[in-house]
């Protein structure tokens, strides 16, 4: 909700409450992936996107600061 918010007005968010909000997602996202009811394989993709979010958040956040 946040980064489509941005689509309206770029100054909506700070790039840090971005930053903190994807944090706070992804902390309970790896919380998740601790369970026993997780699989291996899927434990896996799920740190592979965590991974990918943060990067495409980065990627974002360095446009942003072009723009």
């Amino acid at each position: 909700m946040n980064i489509e918010a941005l689509r309206e007005n770029l100054y909506f968010q700070s790039k840090e409450n971005l930053s903190m909000t994807l944090e706070v997602i992804l902390e309970r996202t790896e919380d998740f992936t601790d369970s026993a009811y997780t699989s291996h394989e899927h434990r896996e993709r799920i740190l592979e996107l965590s991974t990918q979010a943060r990067m495409e958040l980065q990627q974002l956040v360095s446009v942003w600061i072009q723009a």
